[in-house]
């Protein structure tokens, strides 16, 4: 090999580790930055102090008694990439508002950052996270890297990323609320909406989108769903996120013994962080004007979905 060619190599190298640690930076700013109560947006906490892994259905094709499919539960998040799951090369997670689509990408990208064990993602190379309700314009991956993922002053250029990714040894991509794109219902041809399809980047190991169900219904992907907390997650939950009120936490087991057919409602956290703060306001009536707006935001979310 002569001296240029291993120049070259020693060039690329040092710009994907470049890239790497800038994809680093950013991860660790969202799972570093969570709010675990929305109408308090100065508390904010990493994300292992709140995490709880909900349920994770996979539809298993030709299973049932019909043959339409059959839904079968994950052991955890880990599942979603395993090799366990033949062919789910592109997988839509549905899950309506409040069941913690976004919640769990952050926690993805955060068990690759710090290599989790148990995770197949500590052996990728690359992982791209896109939150899509910030992507404003049709893009290419590249330019929605640069746009959304990279600081102004980067100095890798659309080509370095363009080489950096197609030359990568693994690379998932994952596309946060593909329902909240602006342009979901009318871009069908930038190179973000053909990873959908396949029609490009073929190097690209895995593709996970999120999405409300209804958005992407005539989607024709293998297909994962979230169905929320189960009651021993709930309280774990709980008790995470009012850990310094542990009057909540407790005030919520005390009502649901007295009212066990409300726990079917408690699969959302976010109805669940609603039925929290009401007892969380009666211990602290300035909190009421906050909650009673996020709860209005709350409905009108619902209400879209």
């Amino acid at each position: 090999m002569c001296s240029y060619s291993r120049y070259l190599i020693f060039r690329h190298t040092g710009k994907k580790k470049h890239l790497l640690r800038i994809l680093h930076a950013e991860y660790k700013n969202l799972y570093e930055g969570i709010r675990p109560v929305p109408f308090e947006p100065d508390e904010q906490c990493h994300i292992d102090h709140i995490y709880v892994d909900g349920g994770i259905a996979f539809l298993v094709p030709g299973a049932g008694r019909k043959g339409h499919g059959a839904w079968r539960q994950l052991k955890s998040r880990h599942d979603i990439f395993s090799n366990n799951l033949p062919g789910l090369s592109v997988c839509i997670m549905d899950g309506e508002f409040g069941y913690g689509k976004s919640i769990l990408t952050v926690k993805l990208v955060h068990d690759w950052c710090t290599r989790e064990s148990d995770s197949p993602l500590k052996d990728v190379e690359i992982v791209l996270l896109f939150q899509m309700r910030k992507v404003h314009s049709p893009a290419s991956i590249t330019e929605a890297m640069k746009q959304y993922l990279l600081p102004e002053n980067c100095s890798l250029s659309e080509e370095d990323l363009d080489t950096i990714v197609s030359t990568a040894k693994s690379c998932v991509v994952i596309l946060d609320g593909l329902d909240e794109y602006p342009h979901f219902r009318t871009d069908k041809d930038s190179e973000i909406m053909q990873l959908i399809s396949r029609e490009n980047f073929k190097n690209v190991t895995k593709v996970l989108v999120t999405s409300r169900f209804a958005e992407t219904r005539l989607i024709d992907s293998k297909r994962m769903r979230l169905t929320g907390f189960d009651n021993s997650a709930w309280i774990d939950y709980t008790s995470k996120c009012y850990k310094d009120k542990p009057q909540v936490t407790k005030g919520m087991i005390a009502y649901l013994e007295e009212n066990p057919e409300l726990c079917e409602s408690l699969s959302s956290s976010i109805v669940l962080f609603n039925i929290c703060t009401y007892f969380l306001c009666q211990t602290n009536f300035a909190l009421l004007p906050a909650y009673y707006r996020n709860f209005e935001k709350c409905n009108y979310e619902f209400s879209k979905s």
